[in-house]
């Protein structure tokens, strides 16, 4: 036994001699600008500039101070083919709460959109187009079989089987937040191949409060469960949007490359951009969107909800004006009250 004993002592020490710390220089990425924007119906332009980062650089609040581009020297600009918006830095009310945003062009239902960025001597462009809105037919409420305070919404939508449609969701829990956010569980974009023309439920989990862009999630105390299903007595503004082939695609390619970057068995994937001119990477993005506001009241029903039915200490000013501007006379508003 003894003589085990030893053999075994020996082998561990001879394995752990044997390491070797080996360090891998990893090259540095190429520098690249970033160009995230969007058109909505009904508003301008919004755009963010940033530099790309390499995939092991530290961040922390200074990185993010230096990879977001404030500089009044950029050229930002916004034509749809008649008139010429020049976009202003802006305060807004999400990260990273400073933006380019439009003031005299606002989108419109199929009209489609040149941005053009012009920086440091270079010029980069991307078109998009804002498609006809979606119809939805329905939203409701289903408490969580444990918790009959908290649940579920899910919605149903018509789709229109003369075109292929592509669709994405985003919420803003009113009061909470002061942005519309993609849900924080599953993907927002989708398109109508299993249901041309016919319709379909979508199940719509709470949004998170952060960057679109972000890949954590946040962290709680009260269980995941505060992260996936809303409240009773809860306000809640969603926005169904239809989006372009080109759109919907940059996101499923977005969406998957978050997926599989932390899985070592899948295949590596990148992420598409439409933005000409190199070195670049992001998207421009448009558009069409249906707007639907109501309260989930204590019985778990649906109650169709006005602006000026929202507390108005809930609100700040910048919220009550995006939600007016979401329900001016471009956008479509739902009839499902």
């Amino acid at each position: 036994m003894r003589n085990y004993i030893h053999i075994i002592l020996s082998v561990f020490i001879l394995m752990t001699s044997c390491e070797e710390v080996i360090e891998v220089d990893l090259p540095n990425p190429e520098g690249k600008l970033v160009i995230e924007g969007e058109m909505n119906s009904g508003l301008p332009a919004i755009v963010n500039l940033s530099y790309n980062m390499a995939y092991f650089d530290p961040i922390d609040s200074a990185a993010l101070a230096d990879m977001f581009i404030t500089d009044s020297s950029a050229l930002l600009t916004v034509t749809d083919g008649e008139n010429i918006d020049t976009l202003q830095l802006t305060n807004i009310t999400k990260f990273p709460y400073v933006a380019y945003v439009g003031t005299s062009v606002v989108g419109e239902v199929g009209k489609t959109y040149t941005l053009i960025v012009e920086y440091k001597g270079k010029r980069y462009q991307a078109q998009t187009s804002i498609p006809e809105p979606a119809s939805i037919s329905n939203i409701w409420f289903e408490e969580e079989m444990q918790n009959d305070s908290i649940g579920m919404l899910s919605l149903s939508i018509h789709d229109d089987g003369r075109e292929n449609n592509y669709y994405a969701l985003s919420i803003m829990v009113i009061g909470e937040q002061w942005w519309y956010y993609h849900p924080i569980f599953g993907v927002p974009v989708f398109d109508d191949i299993r249901f041309n023309g016919d319709s379909t439920v979508a199940y719509i989990p709470r949004s998170y409060a952060g960057n679109d862009f972000a890949s954590n999630y946040p962290e709680t105390d009260e269980g995941w469960d505060s992260l996936y299903y809303y409240r009773i007595g809860e306000n809640v503004s969603l926005r169904l949007s239809t989006i372009d082939q080109e759109f919907y695609l940059w996101w499923n390619s977005f969406f998957r490359s978050g997926f599989t970057g932390s899985n070592p068995y899948s295949n590596p994937s990148s992420i598409l951009t439409n933005i000409e001119g190199d070195p670049a990477l992001g998207v421009w993005g448009g558009y069409a969107n249906t707007i639907a506001n109501f309260h989930i009241s204590d019985s778990g029903t649906i109650e169709e909800l006005r602006l000026e039915d929202f507390i108005p200490e809930l609100l700040s000013d910048s919220t009550q004006h995006l939600i007016r501007d979401f329900q001016n006379e471009n956008i479509i508003q739902t009839d499902v009250f």
